[in-house]
């Protein structure tokens, strides 16, 4: 089966789409928590009304589209893509629903959760792959990434790379769901799988 990364900017060369380059309002204490791969339950308000992302002025655009492109790492989907991945293989995974204000203020949508998938999965081919560190030895960037197929036998449809726990990865499976029911702002890039 071939995996995907999951672009959580969407297609930013489609301008009429609503593009996120704020962070949500409501959850002070769970931002990294949500877009990390970490529990945020418990650091989210009950009343899930708090949370609100903001349209910028910078990015004009208010056309929905399924995944809201954002600058955060955060995964936003509308509830329609949500319905028709829950009979994927996800894991662990966390729904906040939140509101999006358009550029005024006023409420655009309340159809979208930030999806969560709690964990990360080692599946990197360490000696394939190429990696860029800082000085410091901290890794900075992925420059290549090849999967070992036998690590990815036990994979979720959805999951996060353990090395960079704000990459979202996708199997074959959720790419076709997501193609088949026409979904936009959508962008995949196969990982090479040895």
């Amino acid at each position: 089966m071939n995996y995907y990364i999951l672009d959580t900017a969407g297609d930013l060369n489609n301008r009429d789409y609503c593009f996120i380059d704020s962070e949500p309002y409501g959850i002070p204490k769970a931002r990294y928590a949500v877009s990390h791969g970490e529990r945020a339950t418990g650091n989210v308000p009950v009343e899930q009304d708090e949370i609100e992302f903001r349209l910028g002025e910078d990015n004009p655009g208010l056309v929905l589209a399924s995944l809201l492109g954002n600058v955060g790492s955060y995964l936003l989907l509308n509830k329609q893509v949500i319905s028709a991945i829950k009979e994927l293989n996800l894991g662990d995974l966390e729904l906040f629903q939140f509101i999006l204000l358009n550029h005024k203020g006023k409420i655009h949508s309340k159809d979208y959760c930030i999806v969560n998938p709690v964990g990360d999965y080692d599946c990197l081919n360490k000696e394939r792959s190429i990696f860029k560190y800082s000085s410091t030895g901290k890794l900075i960037r992925i420059k290549k990434m090849v999967f070992n197929k036998q690590k990815l036998e036990r994979a979720n449809d959805l999951f996060r790379l353990h090395d960079k726990p704000n990459r979202y990865l996708v199997s074959e499976k959720f790419k076709d769901t997501i193609e088949v029911n026409g979904f936009s702002n959508f962008l995949f890039e196969q990982v090479e799988t040895d």
